[in-house]
């Protein structure tokens, strides 16, 4: 491990803790004009819970899109963080009702972009595909970062308005999903994220690159208490920005980590 990342790890509680944690449960709100493009009121991606799997691709979010609904994300080419690939169904997005009966199902879901104009709308499986992977790596990140798949250095820092950040180069594996195969990660004096760099694969063009930055983000222990995200698109993507929110964290197994909203579940 770099230096660098093994500093970031720290700062996030620890190898101990990522590795005895299974499931990581949020409250989420997202926000932002391009949710109007895309054919989304800001009011029906408020107040979800969002469940994700640290060792899988897998993204449980409800309700999505009505009181009624809840969609799933579900990546079985690479699943493991010990970065064995499982052989299988490709990409799979399924909206369910509150009986847990199938309403809707795609497989290969990021194909449903292919060709889609940028201020084209989206149905709700290519919502739920989007939201599912993105937020996917946005929680289990740092954890991510460790999978032997992943290639990571550090390269120069990034200085602005009198701050420095320390900066990693990522390259994920082309059967992770992700935003991008190639990421750059912003991390601050305490080894906290405060940015990131990439290209959306899903609803830019490759010269459109976004900036991902992190507002405001409260640790207890090297846990997430609360983080405002803020993504920025070039004024060529003409796409607008979103926000996501992620409130005060709970914990249902642990009670030193018993904070309101997120909920971390661990193996011992």
């Amino acid at each position: 491990m770099n230096p660098l990342l093994n500093r970031v790890v720290d700062a996030s509680g620890g190898l101990d803790l990522w590795s005895r944690t299974s499931t990581i449960t949020a409250d989420v709100s997202v926000g932002g004009p391009i949710w109007a493009v895309k054919g989304w009121s800001d009011a029906a991606l408020r107040d979800l819970t969002v469940t994700v799997d640290i060792g899988r691709q897998h993204t449980v979010i409800t309700p999505f899109t009505t009181p009624h609904r809840s969609v799933a994300f579900d990546n079985t080419r690479n699943t493991a963080l010990d970065g064995v690939s499982a052989t299988g169904a490709p990409e799979r997005v399924v909206l369910r009702d509150t009986a847990g009966e199938i309403v809707q199902e795609r497989t290969d879901p990021r194909a449903a972009f292919a060709g889609v104009p940028r201020s084209a709308p989206w149905d709700a499986l290519q919502l739920g595909y989007f939201l599912g992977y993105a937020l996917w790596n946005y929680f289990t990140a740092p954890a991510l970062l460790l999978r032997p798949d992943v290639r990571t250095r550090e390269i120069e820092p990034w200085r602005e308005a009198g701050r420095t950040w320390r900066r990693l180069r990522v390259r994920f594996p082309a059967t992770l999903a992700t935003h991008s195969l190639e990421q750059t990660f912003y991390y601050d004096a305490d080894g906290l994220q405060r940015r990131m760099d990439y290209v959306n694969g899903v609803c830019q063009r490759e010269d459109d690159r976004l900036g991902d930055v992190v507002r405001c983000a409260d640790t207890a222990r090297g846990v997430l208490l609360r983080q405002t995200r803020e993504i920025s698109a070039s004024v060529r993507a003409g796409l607008g920005g979103v926000q996501i929110t992620v409130d005060p964290v709970r914990n249902d197994m642990l009670p030193r980590f018993q904070l309101q909203a997120l909920s971390v579940q661990q193996d011992f």
